[in-house]
């Protein structure tokens, strides 16, 4: 039980006041934050140093501090175990090792990962003298690069704040006094405001606690695909393009800069109530959006002006309160030791929720790497029984080719009359679904008789004709019965129209009333 509780690291929220205080409580500025950061060397230093530098002819080893008789022991020593040890801890800033302390480790661990493969035995080496060779120095910064303050309380805990929360760059407090009431202020500072804006996107959000009183999220097409960088970057490298795509994109830009400075005069009230305002704006564009104009929307003298201290994913609502609650977040480590190994290596550890609602950090179990140059021996797998078939079948087949035998010659008819099938309707769907002309009925054959009446009154429809209508209705009236009248009168002409539609054509008001009579 004690290894788990030395395990694990709890995080609490600035905004739960309670619980806060408790942990801030009589705290003060850990020894690593008193360490000078590790800064790389001035021009000076670097040509004093190659001055210095000379080729020795002594036969000794300088990272294990150990001398030769000749250079064959020196060869020799280079082959073993303890000097590619302390290569190793050389490469990963470590604390190097005597003989007699590798001596120690070999005997507890596994050293075949030294020459060369990975195993579980590597992993666990390499935890063992994590801590080893984490100096003080090392700690600190490790601690700068992570924009992080560390404090410590009279119970021993280590608690860790994002540094941008207590001061700007430009304003960074004299002494650990202020340092501290500034951290015992952080509860009171509820009102934030953060602000993304990258590849066209813009997401804004402003807070209470961890409550969001107003947000909105804008989207702008201004970049192009799979090229990157804004419009108004290219043009400034001298090449103007006059594609529609470009003078679409530098259009977006204007009205994306007037949206964001719009939204964020109306949010006036809301922005001048607020204690602390983080912005991620990458590239001289959108920092413009911000900072640039005849009336900017933001003054970059502001002391609330603080930049996000971690990269970001796009900019939407939902990474707007991810973002929200990473800063409002501190870590609490129980040891100095669990957080130089959470410092270390940072993603070994997986967040589980336990009682209460509260979150706490376990170390994951360890990934066991493998070495693709090394040879593996293949394991012994069966085959799949369609192959295990054919090699069986070519087997029988050469078993077979080595006896002679005689080919035979048979003829026999054959016939496929049973197995013959329809010719598959391979016509489209959507001529299937086109509507068949429905099949006109066969025209009847008409008598003599019947046809010089048809003649008669088609001529008298064309023409216009009403006496010659009647008289021709009048005379055959008593040859023809009214049977053979109405077919001759109901069949189309070669046009396809009937002679009541003929005479509505020519519009034959008095034809069309005697022929409906």
């Amino acid at each position: 039980m004690a290894s788990e509780t030395k395990s694990v690291n709890i995080t609490c929220s600035i905004f739960d006041e309670e619980k806060f205080n408790n942990v801030i409580r009589d705290i003060q500025v850990s020894q690593y934050m008193n360490m000078k950061q590790i800064l790389p060397p001035t021009n000076e230093e670097v040509n004093q140093l190659i001055q210095e530098l000379n080729v020795s002819d002594r036969l000794f080893c300088s990272f294990c501090n150990v001398s030769f008789p000749d250079q064959v022991c020196q060869r020799r020593h280079y082959k073993e175990d303890w000097h590619r040890y302390n290569l190793k801890q050389h490469l990963a800033n470590r604390k190097l090792v005597s003989e007699e302390r590798f001596c120690q480790i070999a005997e507890n661990d596994d050293m075949s990962s030294i020459s060369g493969s990975e195993s579980d035995s590597e992993t666990d080496l390499s935890s063992v003298t994590e801590m080893e060779g984490l100096t003080d120095e090392r700690v600190s910064h490790l601690l700068a690069r992570r924009a992080k303050i560390l404090f410590e309380n009279q119970e021993g805990h280590m608690v860790s704040l994002y540094q941008c929360l207590l001061h700007n760059k430009k304003s960074e407090p004299t002494s650990e006094h202020q340092l501290v009431s500034l951290t015992k202020q952080l509860p009171a500072m509820k009102n934030w405001l953060i602000i993304m804006l990258g590849g066209g996107h813009m997401a804004a959000a402003v807070f209470n606690g961890p409550e969001v009183v107003r947000h909105k999220t804008f989207h702008s097409y201004t970049v192009r695909a799979k090229q990157g960088g804004s419009q108004s970057g290219r043009d400034n490298t001298g090449k103007h393009a006059k594609s529609a795509g470009a003078s679409l994109r530098r259009y977006n830009e204007q009205t994306l800069t007037q949206h964001v400075q719009d939204i964020l005069s109306a949010w006036a009230p809301e922005v001048a109530a607020c204690q602390l305002i983080f912005y991620r704006a990458v590239g001289p564009f959108n920092r413009s959006m911000l900072f640039g104009g005849k009336s900017p929307p933001l003054n970059k003298g502001d002391p609330r002006l603080r930049t996000v201290p971690f990269p970001t994913r796009r900019a939407t609502f939902s990474e707007v309160q991810r973002v929200h609650g990473l800063l409002a977040t501190a870590t609490v480590y129980e040891s100095s030791d669990l957080f130089k190994s959470c410092l270390v290596s940072p993603r070994r550890w997986r967040k589980e929720e336990g009682e209460g609602g509260t979150s706490t950090e376990k170390p994951a179990s360890p990934r066991r790497s493998i070495d693709r140059a090394k040879p593996r021996p293949s394991p012994d797998r069966a085959l799949p029984d369609i192959v295990c078939a054919l090699a069986a079948l070519e087997t029988s087949d050469s078993e077979s080719d080595e006896e002679p035998h005689s080919m035979l010659h048979n003829s026999q008819e054959i016939s496929f009359n049973n197995s013959l099938k329809e010719y598959e309707d391979t016509v489209p769907k959507k001529v299937k679904r086109r509507k068949k002309k429905k099949e006109q009925p066969p025209e009847k054959e008409l008598s003599a008789e019947v046809r010089s009446f048809r003649r008669k009154v088609a001529t008298a429809c064309e023409s216009g004709d009403k006496t010659l209508l009647v008289l021709s209705l009048q005379q055959e009236g008593s040859v023809i019965d009214d049977k053979e009248r109405t077919d001759a009168l109901n069949q189309q002409t070669p046009d396809g129209v009937t002679l009541l539609q003929l005479a509505a054509q020519n519009s034959s008001k008095d034809i069309v009333w005697i022929l409906l009579e």
